[in-house]
């Protein structure tokens, strides 16, 4: 299946061939519809888990593990099939809720890119403005997480490249 994927791409879309009337020849159309096989894979449970657990939809599992969300089952995918599955719409962990928007500045905060950051705390303000349990989590987030980089050539007195916010 990998060494085919254009073809399999070919194959995702229901294709119909006809013989209009008074003519000799069959003319072909594609159906703006998943085909049969694909439909499956996206609503019935044939994934297993990496402990082989399962089976589970597409829907219910992680193509790939997630440290902001470590409880959720992770899939046991052939290399590559990730992207193919990527390019046939067939998408993995739609059902699992997201973390908090404060647990992924956590998680991912210390290694994103700018832009990312950007993204991860204009998420985390945003949550932050639900009440005050989730202002003070983004408090002690802000305050113990080194998420902001150090110009280049400059560390701390104990070599860290990022710190956090105050």
């Amino acid at each position: 299946m990998l060494e085919m994927t254009g073809i399999v791409n070919s194959w995702k879309c229901v294709h119909l061939a006809y013989i209009a009337r008074n003519s000799s020849s069959v003319s072909t159309a594609t159906l703006p519809a998943d085909a049969s096989w694909l439909v499956g894979l996206k609503q019935y449970p044939w994934l297993f888990d990496l402990a082989g657990k399962g089976p589970y939809r597409a829907d219910d599992i992680l193509a790939n593990w997630d440290a902001s969300r470590p409880n959720a089952p992770v899939a046991k995918l052939v290399e590559g099939f990730a992207v193919l599955a990527g390019q046939l719409d067939l998408s993995f962990g739609r059902a699992i809720p997201n973390a908090p928007a404060t647990e992924r500045l956590r998680t991912f905060g210390p290694s994103a890119s700018w832009p990312d950051l950007q993204d991860l705390m204009q998420d985390a303000l945003t949550e932050a403005r639900g009440g005050p349990e989730s202002l003070t989590l983004l408090r002690s987030v802000l305050n113990t997480t080194p998420l902001f980089a150090l110009p280049d050539g400059r560390t701390t007195p104990d070599d860290l490249r990022r710190v956090p916010a105050w």
